[in-house]
């Protein structure tokens, strides 16, 4: 009885090191990218195209999306609610607010739409399947 419990709990930190710990590792690199994209924001402020259009949504945008990145590192931390609900907020998130940035830098000149490629790639390796294609479209 104890080596099929064993096997059981086995196999399910298997299956946690193919979900949680990849949905971590994106709330990290969601947390630097907001984290830079402040800085490179308030520290280049005359040379930097970030916000030249709208430098009050940049602003907003950057903090809300900032804001997130911490809720999000705590809430995979304590895997509430559910892997796939927590993956499509995130990725949603990602998409709105790295597309907000990018109106408010002057559109497709600015160069973040390079981010939208690997939001969309994260999350078609973290949601297989037809959710993939969501992100995508």
């Amino acid at each position: 009885m104890d080596a099929i419990l064993d096997d059981r709990i086995e196999a399910r930190k298997g299956r946690d090191a193919l979900t949680w710990k990849p949905l971590r590792l994106l709330t990290f690199y969601r947390l630097i990218l907001a984290g830079m994209l402040m800085v490179l924001f308030f520290g280049l402020a005359d040379n930097s195209a970030l916000g030249r259009t709208n430098p009050a949504l940049y602003t907003l945008t950057c903090t809300l999306y900032l804001g997130f990145s911490l809720v999000a590192g705590f809430m995979a931390r304590l895997r509430r609610p559910g892997y796939e609900l927590q993956t499509i907020v995130q990725i949603l998130v990602d998409i709105l607010a790295i597309t907000l940035l990018i109106h408010a830098s002057g559109g497709p000149a600015s160069g973040l739409g390079i981010l939208l490629i690997i939001t969309a790639a994260t999350g078609s390796l973290l949601m297989p399947g037809r959710m993939a294609f969501l992100f995508v479209a």
